[in-house]
């Protein structure tokens, strides 16, 4: 994941500097030490976030701006169905075309959440297991995303 991820980090991809960037993993996650990456401060740049006048670089963390979307917490293991997908991604895409105008991506996140904690597996021998999606953002504004028709 670490790998897919840093092909669009701020040292690979500048291009997408201060650019949201999305990742959905059905799978779970590891930690892992946070790199940094100096860039040079341009007016669009300041026009961007704030920055002192007199600056003309700063540090900015190569993950910044991104949405890391995970199916479950941490060592947690994820429920899947072969027929049908997994719960996680069933509802994801569920909200996903469901989205409201005034829907954040983190009130859309907050809805999966709560959908994916309470569904039942149809297997008796998962009827006591539960999963609960895990989100980490390093995003430095809102995100809204348009549906289009």
């Amino acid at each position: 994941m670490k790998s897919i991820m840093n092909c669009f980090n701020a040292e690979n991809c500048p291009e997408l500097i201060l650019k949201p960037k999305i990742f959905i993993f059905q799978c779970s996650r590891k930690p892992d030490s946070r790199q940094g990456e100096h860039i040079t401060v341009q007016d669009t740049l300041k026009n961007k976030v704030t920055i002192p006048d007199a600056v003309d670089t700063v540090r900015i963390p190569n993950e910044s701006d991104f949405l890391e979307v995970f199916s479950t917490s941490i060592g947690d293991r994820s429920l899947y169905n072969t027929e049908s997908s997994s719960p996680f991604l069933r509802h994801l895409i569920e909200e996903l075309h469901n989205i409201q105008e005034d829907d954040d991506i983190y009130k859309v996140l907050t809805k999966v959440n709560s959908k994916v904690m309470t569904f039942e597996p149809g297997h008796t021998g998962s009827k006591d297991m539960r999963q609960m999606p895990y989100f980490v953002s390093h995003l430095t504004k809102d995100l809204y995303l348009k549906q289009t028709n």
